[in-house]
C-alpha cells in the first residue's frame, strides 16, 4: 500500500494494526514450507548483522501488534469502518527470483479475507505492470493505488553477486 497517498485507507492506523493482527505468522511460515526454520524480523533483515531489526529488540507494547489475534483484528477493522471498505490485493507474478512468493501471497490473502472488509486478490505481470521501465506499481514513478495493497517480499540480498546468483543460477 502507499502511505504517501492521503486517500489511502491505510492512513488509518487501525486498518494497519488489523492487517498485522490477522496474520498468523507461524501458520504463514508453515504454509510457506519453512518447517519452523524462520526468524521473525522487521524491515532490516538479519544479513546486515548487528544492525538487523530482530523481534527481541522491540518492546512488548510494539510486539503486541505482531501477534496473531483475529478477534482483536476484526474489532479494529469494524471500528475503522472496514465492512464498507473494498481493497485489492495484488501479487506481481513472474519474478524469476522468488517463485515461492506466489504461494506466500495466496496464504496471506487467505488470512486477510477473514477480516470484515471486501478484499479481492489478483496477480499482475511482474515485467509489464510491476516494473514497467521504472514506472510500474513497484516504483515511486508508478506507485500502488490508494485502494490496493501488494504482497511483495523484502530482499535479503546485499551484494551484486547475490542478486545475479539468485536470479539466474539453477540452484
Amino acid at each position: 500500500y502507499n502511505l504517501r497517498d492521503s486517500n489511502s485507507i491505510f492512513q488509518d492506523i487501525r486498518i494497519r494494526q488489523a492487517v498485522s493482527l490477522a496474520m498468523d505468522r507461524d501458520g504463514y511460515a508453515a504454509a510457506s514450507g519453512y518447517e519452523g526454520k524462520y526468524i521473525q524480523t522487521f524491515s532490516v533483515p538479519p544479513n546486515v548483522g548487528k544492525w538487523a531489526a530482530m523481534a527481541e529488540d522491540y518492546p512488548p507494547e510494539t510486539l503486541q501488534w505482531y501477534k496473531f489475534d483475529l478477534q482483536k483484528a476484526k474489532q479494529l477493522m469494524e471500528a475503522a469502518g472496514g465492512s464498507k471498505l473494498s481493497i485489492k490485493m495484488i501479487y506481481p507474478a513472474g519474478n524469476p527470483a522468488d517463485p515461492l512468493l506466489g504461494k506466500q501471497a495466496e496464504t496471506a490473502y487467505s488470512m486477510l479475507k477473514q477480516l470484515p472488509w471486501n478484499i479481492s486478490y489478483s496477480t499482475v505481470d511482474y515485467n509489464k505492470d510491476w516494473i514497467n521501465g521504472g514506472k510500474g506499481f513497484g516504483y515511486p514513478g508508478g506507485g500502488i493505488p490508494a485502494d490496493t495493497m501488494a504482497w511483495w517480499g523484502w530482499s535479503s540480498r546485499s551484494e551484486v553477486d547475490e542478486y545475479l546468483f539468485s536470479f539466474w543460477d539453477s540452484k
